[in-house]
């Protein structure tokens, strides 16, 4: 587990997603925010989950700007299964998987 960044000493983070409390020593509860993202929101507090396990583990040598889930499900945040990518490889990989459709019909867009 490491530091969540921006929350250093308050929340860690597991390679597989798991938020934890450093004051309690407890996994928090995360829900999905309107997009289909786990986030966490409590008392002014938001982390994104599939972002912080990224920072956490993921080198990002080119500054890029998205965190892309390999398999289009938004909630498998496993290191394994996030990379960091162009706001247009992202859509490609949005139309590529069927998360949006020709059109601009989707069941949710492709977002960082």
């Amino acid at each position: 587990m490491v530091d969540v960044k921006g929350y250093e000493g308050i929340f860690k983070i597991t390679t597989c997603g798991k938020l934890l409390s450093v004051k309690s020593g407890k996994i928090l509860k995360t829900s999905e925010n309107k997009r289909g993202y786990l986030v966490y929101n409590s008392r002014g507090k938001r982390v994104r989950i599939h972002r912080a396990v990224a920072e956490a583990y993921l080198d990002n040598p080119y500054g890029l700007p998205v965190v892309n889930h390999k398999d289009g499900d938004k909630q498998n945040n496993s290191v394994y299964n996030l990379e960091w990518v162009t706001f247009s490889e992202n859509t490609k990989h949005a139309y590529m998987t069927g998360l949006v459709k020709r059109g601009g019909s989707s069941e949710g867009r492709a977002v960082p």
